[in-house]
């Protein structure tokens, strides 16, 4: 029984952030996320218990953010400032990067979060250094949809590109991706800042591109 074998592993384990967090997703699961069974409150109390653990992560704080928003409940500002404070105090490994990632994911999938919020989480984790250049691509995919900022946009995908600046394929896919959704202006700052680190370019790739963004950019109103 999925919901006795949560239960045990949390009696076995209750220091456990994870065992408890997958309590309390089962908790919501059980109660078709209608937030007036029983079941509902008792997953906000375990990921809540989850969340003060000794050395929680903040997996627990994005439980709860993500049980309210989808089932239309308020949103807690303490929740976002709690997993924004872990981010900035706990080390940063799997669990801390899911959490990130989780909410771009649902946010993405319609799930009504706070914009702004998300902005300060994904700030705050690629603040801590030591990132994968892929979470710039990410976090330069958000802003340009929901933040609107094209130049904000741009220096995160140079970002990318000089975090992986022996990979001249990786910044031609960015650079290609890039153009083929009408984003020229963020293509040239990949383009510019793979020709910066000197990247390999036997085929003319980048200089074909560059004519390319370049021509858009003229066209594009």
């Amino acid at each position: 029984d999925p919901l006795l074998l949560a239960m045990d592993l949390v009696a076995k384990n209750p220091q456990s952030t994870r065992a408890s967090s997958d309590l309390a997703t089962l908790y919501v699961a059980m109660s078709d996320s209608n937030p007036n069974s029983p079941f509902f409150s008792m997953g906000q109390q375990e990921f809540e218990r989850a969340s003060r653990l000794p050395n929680a992560s903040p997996l627990p704080e994005q439980g709860l953010i993500l049980m309210a928003a989808t089932t239309g409940q308020p949103v807690q500002e303490e929740w976002w400032d709690r997993l924004i404070e872990k981010l900035k105090t706990r080390p940063i490994g799997t669990q801390e990067t899911l959490t990130v990632t989780g909410l771009l994911k649902q946010r993405y999938a319609g799930i009504e979060l706070s914009d702004a919020r998300i902005a300060q989480v994904y700030t705050t984790l690629l603040a801590r250094g030591a990132q994968a250049p892929i979470r710039y691509v990410e976090y330069g995919n958000f802003v340009l949809r929901y933040l609107h900022d094209p130049q904000l946009a741009s220096r995160l995908f140079a970002e990318a590109v000089e975090r992986n600046p022996n990979d001249a394929a990786y910044a031609l896919k960015i650079a290609r991706s890039l153009l083929e959704d009408g984003h020229p202006q963020q293509a040239l700052a990949v383009i510019n800042q793979a020709q910066a680190l000197n990247m390999a370019d036997p085929d003319q790739e980048f200089s074909t591109l560059k004519s390319l963004a370049l021509k858009m950019e003229l066209v594009l109103p």
